[in-house]
């Protein structure tokens, strides 16, 4: 309930405030390898919050609990997987993953 900011910040993950009164209220922590903008996406239903990484994958939180549920592999070591964007559906959850490196981008689709 209520209504919150996530911010992708440059020094440990992901965190979370309350609006309007931005009181920070919770982190989902992940290493940075890289201080790159990485796109955040919440599966309400699914109770996930999926994040983009700097290291070949994507991060998959609880989005109650801020405690790390695993990763979406996507490309190598090094792959910047900036954006990243998720859809319910009646079948269930879809995340979609997009990358970038050294001129070579490629997208990926997890159901």
């Amino acid at each position: 309930e209520g209504n919150f900011l996530l911010v992708s910040n440059l020094k440990d993950g992901v965190d979370k405030y309350t609006i309007p009164t931005f009181q920070h209220v919770q982190s989902y922590s992940h290493v940075i390898l890289c201080n790159i903008p990485l796109q955040i996406s919440v599966a309400w239903q699914a109770g996930l919050i999926f994040v983009g990484g700097d290291d070949g994958f994507a991060h998959v939180f609880d989005y109650n609990t801020g405690i790390y549920r695993g990763q979406l592999a996507h490309g190598n070591q090094g792959d910047q997987i900036i954006p990243v964007t998720s859809h319910e559906g009646r079948s269930g959850c879809t995340v979609v993953t997009g990358s970038c490196f050294n001129g070579h981008s490629s997208m990926k689709v997890w159901e």
